[in-house]
């Protein structure tokens, strides 16, 4: 869309997205998601959630996780903005999806996770290869789907993200 919008697109960065045919169940509210996202792992459901405002919902979670002594699973700068934005990132996946999808003439670079997550599909990048006809190059990130984009996991993709960002126009 961009490029056919007359923007430039040197490099198509995808951090662990699920391809086509591969994205998990849609979830129908944040409550949802933050179950399916870590709700066996902090002890909560979704029913102790979906009475809550969204604000409410995090601060509960936070609690909850607190009170267990699993504050690690908890991400950081965890809040609102953070749930509403992985909700926008699942809504434009699953709209993208269902249209099909055409492929890219550029240069693409993957992080892959390394750990299992729920039902988040294995191998996500492979997905992405045949859609992408100017060279793709994947890079596999320790964590999984989320913890990769935490510390210390995220200084690995940090790394290679600004060795690429280095490399357009060489």
């Amino acid at each position: 869309q961009l490029r056919a919008a007359g923007y430039k697109v040197p490099l198509l960065v995808i951090i662990d997205s699920p391809g086509p045919g591969q994205m998990p169940g849609k979830s129908s509210s944040p409550a949802d998601y933050l179950v399916g996202f870590m709700g066996q792992e902090v002890g909560f459901t979704l029913d102790e959630l979906k009475n809550l405002d969204l604000n409410e919902q995090v601060e509960f979670i936070v609690e909850r996780a607190n009170r267990r002594n699993l504050s690690s699973l908890i991400p950081p700068d965890f809040g609102v903005s953070m749930v509403e934005t992985w909700m926008g990132h699942q809504e434009a996946m699953f709209h993208y999806f269902e249209h099909e999808a055409e492929p890219y003439g550029g240069r693409a670079i993957y992080f892959l996770h390394s750990e299992a997550w729920h039902d988040f599909p294995r191998d996500v990048h492979k997905a992405w290869i045949d859609l992408v006809k100017g060279g793709f190059e994947y890079h596999q990130t320790p964590g999984n789907h989320y913890t990769m984009n935490w510390n210390p996991h995220a200084k690995k993709l940090a790394f290679h993200l600004r060795r690429a960002i280095r490399s357009v126009g060489k």
